[in-house]
Formats: structure tokens, C-alpha cells, sequence
């Protein structure tokens, strides 16, 4: 295998330069642009807001100096949530005096742009091609024909299931997002090491495998699905690479039986074990593919698992002490996820450009079928339709977590990817025959034309977002209630009006509100009824008081506000805005 001739002429650097500036504004076309008329800054991106928000709130309880894992609207209870990108989010902001709303934008696009151009590096060192740079920010605009084929951006699946394009994911520059890139990054950072080591004819730095395994393993810290989708793509990946470079019969019969022996018994061992061990077993049914490997290299593995087990503890261990303990909240996120399934056929035609790009690696690495990188490339290919497969379809098997999300984030690994090993496709042009060389270029062309058309569906998505716009924080209205209501002035329920979570934002007091897929508050019935849809409640002050709030705001300008005529609320303070006044009430406690 030959490289691509690299020079370094300041021509070439110049071209690497631009190509670079190139990659990153692609980014910032998807995810900055579309809010870059508004004070983006200064305000929340108001994109599908309502889960952004309540994990805005444990960046905001760590920017308060709270550094404790609590429900994080309330500051009460305790939080088993994973929470370290909004930790780090929340420690900028309190080192920094920076909003958390501000804080969250810069340091995502930051995140996302690292990650674009460590791909691209990464590409270029395998191939030489300077085009490997542009290409997995191009990825990020890959569309599902999602226009075509529900009139829409993306494809509703039912109740909050979807189908769209990287863009959709990672325009909330959430924790997932981050994850996702991270989970990228990880994989494409072992292809490349593999396939450079092959060429060079050394073993796997040991330096790499630990440091990959730490990172992976970090990611149950961030993310949930994204650890999952991480462990599993690696386990995948390495079981698929062991049986096809060092191909058995035997071992590949018995990974194959036990795989299929936990898919077909899982619903069964999922109401014994429960779902999280369940996904264990699963992992450990592919050992059999690579025990060789284990067996040979004794002081690597245990290196690597401890490496693994050790970044993952923190929340490994905090959320199976929380199962054995009983927690309600854990014992409530375990139940099945039902409606969150993919539909078939939405799905298969929404991966066409990720199946394109798959083909031209595939017909790449078939003109030398035997070599060690096609092996791999080979590999890569089994790993995701493998993971992909199981994973999106995880609530057949027993395991029951949310299976259209696992699509989407495989999908969206994936095309980071392939754009990242697609000029390794091209490099190799100075081996393979001239029709397989034609071959590759018709495949290319076809992938890039299946790409081009998936495109309009990031046209209709920039123009969602831009409508969306920001969720203002340093309007009239939000400065007012800073004014009005100090941090200190315990549990707040929000004005009729007013998104309690926005008022967490704004002005990083506790509120009497909660995400029940998030984390459950220590009065959760009580906050519960409150917010009961008829929130007959929340003019109770008695009920009020029950729930531990210690302030109500009203404002003038709403229409079905709160209505108090008791000496057991009072109003304590008034704060004008335009176009309207807030009022911030006291509510006197029950004695106990």
C-alpha cells in the first residue's frame, strides 16, 4: 500500500490551511448559522428546549456552587443522571461569571469543531488526501429524505420517536452531542491506529488501547445511549476483526450461537437481571470471537479493562447502588420505552447515504480481499450493520432503551466514519485494477449524488432553527426577574406563564417543577400536584406550602394567572418590565 505523495511546499500547507477553514465553517453553516442574526448569546437555543432545559439545570446548580449530585431544579433528592458535560458546562460558568446559556453554545461549537478536524486529521493520516479534512463536516449535513417522504425535516416514528440527519442530534450541543462526536472520534482513532500498524508491522500500541478504553469508558459519565453505542460498536468491531484476521469455524460458532442465545432469551433474563446486565451479557457472549487475542496478550487486556472499568465507575457504581438500594426513580427508568421502535423501511431508505458511502469501502477493500486492511476495513463494515442491527431493535430483545435513538446515533457514528475512511478508498488507486479502480469512482459518484439530494432536508431543518430562535435571558422581561427574585429566595413556582425551567435559567433559584425522565425531586407528589394540567393546586397555598415552596411570581400581563386573596400568601415584592409588572409572593410555611 502506497500513500498519497504528501508536500509539504507552502502551496500544500496553504491548501491544508484553507481546507481546514473550509471544514469549519461548514460546521458553523449547520449550527451557528441559522441563530447568528439573534443575540445567540445572550439567550438559549429554544430547539426542541424542554429536556435542553432541565439539563441546563445541572450546569446551573454547579454554577451556584453546588457541587453535589441533586435533582437539579429543585436541589433536592439526589440526581443519578450522568452529568459531566454540564459539570464542566457549570464550572466554566462559576470560574468564569459567564451565564450558563452562553457558556453551553461556545463550548459545544467548540466540542463539535475539535472533533470535525480531529477526524479530518485522522483521514489524512491514512490516505494523504487533503479532502479527508472537509469530508466529516460534510457528513454533518447528511439528510434521511426525510422531505420526500413525510413532507417534514425529519420523520415522526410516533409519540417522540424520530428519524433525521446528524444535524438534528447535534444542534442541541447537548450531552449526547458531545457523546456522539466523542464515540466518532474513539472508533475512527482505532481504525486508523489498526490499519497504520498493519502497514508498519507493529502490534497495537498499548498507550493507545488504554487511553481509548479510559475515554470510552468516560462516556457513562456523559452519556448514557452514547456509552452504549460506544461499548458496543468497539465490541462489535473487535469480534468482527478477530474472526475475519484470524478466521475459525469454531469460535465463530460459538459467538454466533451465544449471541443469539442472549437475543432470543433476553426478554426472559431482563425480568430476572433487568435490562443494564442484560446489555453485559450480551458483550460478554462476543469473548469467544476474540479470546486468542486475550489469551496472548494477558498484561494488554487487563490494562484495558481496568482502564475501561475505572473511568466508567463513577456512574457505574452510583447507578447500581441505586438498583440494589430500590430507588424509585431507576426502578421507573428500567420500564419498557413502548413506541420508541424504528419502522423498517423509513429507516433503511433514510441510511442510503451512509449504506452508499459503506458500498464504496466495501467494493475498495474487495480488490484486495485478503489484506490485512481490507480485513479491517471489512470489520468496520460488520461492526455497524451488526451493532445497528441489534441495538435499534433493542426493545425485540428485552433490553427496552428508547431502540430509534440507538439508529440514530449509529448512524450518525457511522457516517463521521466512513467520511473519515473514504479516502483511504481512494488511495488506493495505485494498487487495484483499472475496472475496479472505474468501479470505485462510479460508487463514488452515486454516494455523492445520493448525498446531494439527502441535503434538502438540512435546508428545511436551518430554517426550523432559525425560526425557533433563542429563548431570550437578558430581555427586559428576564432582568426583571433577576431583580425579583434572588437565588437565596428558596423553592419558586413560576408564574402561569412562564416555563419554570426558564426561570431556573434566568435566575438560577430553585423551582418547584421537575423532568420525570430525569431525576425525581424529594416532594415529588407534592410538586406533582402542582403541576397537575387543571393546576388547581398551585392557587392552594396550603398545597403550596406542602410542596416546600417559599415564593410564587405572577405577572400582570398573563391571562389565567395565579389568584391569591389569602393571609397566607403575601405579596412581598413588585418589579416593572415592558409590558407588564412581576410580583413576587411569600408563602407562609405550615408549622410543623
Amino acid at each position: 500500500m502506497h500513500l498519497a505523495t504528501r508536500s509539504h511546499t507552502p502551496g500544500h500547507i496553504l491548501g491544508v490551511g484553507l481546507v481546514f477553514v473550509l471544514s469549519q465553517m461548514s460546521i458553523l453553516w449547520i449550527l451557528w448559522v441559522p441563530l447568528a442574526h439573534l443575540p445567540w448569546l445572550q439567550g438559549f437555543r429554544n430547539y426542541f428546549a424542554n429536556d435542553q432545559l432541565s439539563y441546563a439545570a445541572i450546569a446551573t446548580t454547579v454554577a451556584g456552587g453546588n457541587f453535589s449530585a441533586v435533582e437539579p431544579l429543585t436541589e433536592t433528592s439526589v440526581s443519578y443522571y450522568p452529568s459531566a458535560w454540564y459539570s464542566v458546562i457549570g464550572l466554566v460558568s462559576w470560574v468564569t461569571g459567564a451565564p450558563v446559556y452562553a457558556v453551553w453554545q461556545v463550548l459545544g461549537l467548540v466540542a463539535v469543531g475539535v472533533a470535525v478536524a480531529l477526524l479530518g486529521w485522522l483521514g489524512y493520516r491514512l490516505s494523504g488526501n487533503t479532502l479527508a479534512l472537509l469530508l466529516p463536516s460534510l457528513a454533518l449535513a447528511t439528510g434521511t429524505f426525510s422531505t420526500f417522504m413525510a413532507d417534514y425535516w425529519y420523520t415522526s416514528l410516533g409519540y417522540h420517536a424520530v428519524i433525521w440527519g446528524p444535524f438534528g442530534t447535534l444542534f442541541t450541543l447537548n450531552a449526547e452531542a458531545i457523546g456522539l462526536m466523542s464515540v466518532a472520534v474513539i472508533f475512527a482513532w482505532v481504525v486508523v491506529t489498526a490499519i497504520r500498524s498493519q502497514r508498519m508491522g507493529i502490534r497495537f500500541s498499548l498507550s493507545v488501547a488504554v487511553i481509548v478504553a479510559a475515554a470510552l469508558g468516560a462516556l457513562a459519565n456523559v452519556q448514557t445511549y452514547s456509552f452504549f453505542t460506544g461499548t458496543s460498536l468497539v465490541v462489535a468491531f473487535l469480534a468482527s476483526a478477530a474472526l475475519l484476521l484470524r478466521p475459525s469455524r469454531t469460535r465463530m460458532a460459538v459467538t454466533v450461537s451465544a449471541v443469539v442465545v442472549v437475543l432470543l432469551l433476553g426478554n426472559y433474563a431482563a425480568g430476572v437481571v433487568g435490562p443494564l446486565p442484560l446489555f453485559v451479557l450480551l458483550i460478554g457472549a462476543t469473548v469467544p470471537a476474540y479470546w486468542p487475542w486475550i489469551s496472548e496478550n494477558r498484561r494488554l487486556t487487563s490494562f484495558v479493562l481496568g482502564a475501561f472499568a475505572l473511568s466508567a465507575s463513577p456512574q457505574v457504581i452510583r447507578t447500581a447502588v441505586g438498583l440494589v438500594s430500590g430507588d424509585e426513580f431507576l426502578g421507573y427508568r428500567q420500564e419498557s420505552t413502548e413506541g420508541l421502535g424504528i419502522d423498517v423501511l423509513p429507516a433503511l431508505i433514510g441510511a442510503l447515504p451512509l449504506i452508499a458511502m459503506g458500498v464504496v469501502l466495501l467494493a475498495a477493500a474487495a480488490s484486495h480481499p485478503r489484506t490485512a486492511e481490507s480485513l479491517i476495513i471489512g470489520a468496520v463494515l460488520a461492526a455497524f450493520a451488526l451493532g445497528a442491527g441489534v441495538m435499534s431493535t433493542n426493545d425485540l430483545w428485552g433490553f427496552e432503551q428508547e431502540p430509534y435513538r440507538f439508529w440514530l446515533q449509529y448512524s450518525i457514528v457511522g457516517l463521521l466514519v466512513f467520511s473519515t475512511l473514504l479516502p483511504w478508498a481512494w488511495s488506493r488507486r495505485m494498487e487495484i485494477t483499472s475496472r475496479a479502480w472505474r468501479s470505485t469512482v462510479a460508487l463514488t459518484v452515486t454516494a455523492g449524488v445520493v448525498w446531494a439530494v439527502s441535503l434538502v432536508d438540512v435546508v428545511g431543518f436551518r430554517e426550523y432553527a432559525r425560526t425557533q430562535g433563542v429563548i431570550a435571558a437578558e430581555d427586559g422581561f428576564s432582568q426583571a426577574l433577576r431583580e425579583l427574585v434572588p437565588k437565596e429566595s428558596g423553592l419558586v413556582f413560576s408564574s402561569a406563564c412562564l416555563d419554570p425551567q426558564v426561570l431556573r435559567l434566568v435566575t438560577e433559584a430553585p423551582v418547584a417543577y421537575f423532568n420525570r425522565g430525569l431525576a425525581w425531586p424529594e416532594k415529588r407528589v407534592e410538586i406533582d400536584r402542582l403541576l397537575d394540567p387543571g393546576r388547581v393546586a398551585a392557587s392552594d397555598p396550603a398545597q403550596l406550602a406542602a410542596a416546600g415552596v417559599s415564593h410564587v411570581v405572577t405577572d400582570s400581563s398573563c391571562e389565567g394567572e395565579w389568584a391569591y386573596q389569602d393571609a397566607r400568601i403575601q405579596p412581598e415584592r413588585l418589579e416593572p418590565y415592558p409590558g407588564g409588572t412581576l410580583t413576587l409572593w411569600r408563602v407562609a410555611q405550615q408549622q410543623q
